[in-house]
């Protein structure tokens, strides 16, 4: 939350967020306070969007537990990998920001909505509830991975 607040103070708009400047800061901080900075790489790729005040909070909130996650789990032992979000705006309108890492993944099994009985798969799912969006774990690849889709309005 407090660096949705610096963003803000640094941008020349008051109300939004530009996402792709956020999510990097986030996610270098992320890998910085965690120590895993030497041997985990964070990558942003995509075309960026802004979020307004009311949905960057719940967004920040939601991709700090998700990267946050990944680094708990995916990389167990020093193991080197990548935690690679993606993002794009489409022409509904609507963001996708997709985040996935190269780890050890864990059972599809634990991602389905019966089995989303931990504490940060519930916080996920209600944060992206609050969005007005939806979160999906993605299946395909190694490691793990989410697609978020929020509704996003444009200037």
């Amino acid at each position: 939350i407090a660096l949705v607040h610096e963003q803000i103070y640094r941008s020349p708009e008051l109300d939004r967020v530009q996402m792709d400047r956020f999510i990097r800061e986030l996610g270098n901080n992320i890998l910085r306070g965690s120590g895993a900075a030497d041997h985990v790489r964070f990558e942003l790729h995509g075309k960026s969007f802004h979020l307004d005040l009311v949905k960057a909070v719940p967004c920040a909130l939601l991709l700090n537990e998700l990267m946050t996650n990944a680094l708990k789990h995916a990389f167990p032992d020093g193991r080197r990998g990548i935690i690679r979000l993606e993002l794009n705006l489409d022409e509904a309108g609507k963001g996708h920001i997709l985040l996935r890492d190269d780890g050890v993944g864990i059972p599809p099994a634990s991602l389905k909505p019966a089995q989303k009985s931990s504490l940060g798969m519930h916080l996920i799912n209600r944060l992206a509830s609050q969005l007005g969006g939806t979160l999906e774990p993605l299946q395909d690849g190694p490691g793990t991975g989410f697609h978020l889709t929020i509704p996003v309005t444009r200037s």
